[in-house]
């Protein structure tokens, strides 16, 4: 019976609508925002001190945690509070993102070194930025596999298309960035609202829109 319910209200929520999406999306920008204060955000000016891979490694975790509590809860919400075992999808969700942090750290150290040096990313930080992302990314969707596997069939796909979206997303973004930003001027303002804000955006709408479709029946 349970069980029965339970599917009944996946099969409600299988629909992607506005609600959905935008729920879905403001996730994303506020998780991202989290991940990646170093970045884009104006305590990127504090990190002028080279760190050891060890403090990447803990500074990326820890990010990623803040990240995966917002992310977690909002895409519960986004769904109608519906989704696949609300507080273990949450529970995964946190737990994927941390690890993925802890596991990008390094490499966010590597943007942070060249941000210090550099006005701009140029073409090294622009994959290194979208390579972390996507690993990032990917450690969060394995981890909603292992819920979402229980009720959707084609669950699998799960994992390719949650990670797989950042890059379209951070790539749009870059672009977006360069057509309207003036490297040698950039704030961390203008950095977040043609980077972070974009590429939320657009990850919100193709992962939300992704995830009700292979929730649906058919």
């Amino acid at each position: 019976m349970a069980a029965t319910r339970t599917e009944s209200s996946l099969m409600a929520t299988s629909n992607v609508d506005t609600k959905t999406a935008a729920v879905w999306t403001i996730a994303a920008i506020l998780g991202l925002t989290l991940f990646a204060p170093g970045l884009y955000l104006p305590v990127r000016g504090i990190l002028d001190a080279p760190r050891s891979v060890a403090v990447a490694v803990y500074s990326g975790a820890l990010n990623g945690l803040l990240a995966g509590v917002v992310i977690g809860i909002g895409q519960y919400f986004a769904l109608s509070g519906k989704s696949p075992s609300g507080r273990t999808w949450i529970g995964i969700t946190i737990l994927g993102a941390t690890i993925g942090g802890a596991i990008v750290g390094p490499l966010q150290e590597d943007l942070h070194r060249e941000l210090r040096t550099i006005p701009t990313f140029g073409v090294p930080g622009m994959w290194m930025w979208v390579l972390s992302i996507a690993v990032w990314g990917a450690c969060i969707a394995s981890g909603q596999f292992l819920v979402l596997r229980r009720y959707a069939p084609r669950a699998g796909w799960w994992v390719m298309i949650a990670s797989g979206t950042w890059v379209p997303a951070t790539g749009t973004a870059f672009w977006l960035h360069d057509m309207f930003v003036n490297p040698l001027e950039a704030t961390a303002l203008d950095d977040y609202l043609w980077m972070i804000i974009p590429t939320g955006v657009i990850v919100g709408i193709l992962q939300s829109a992704a995830l009700c479709r292979l929730l649906s029946p058919r």
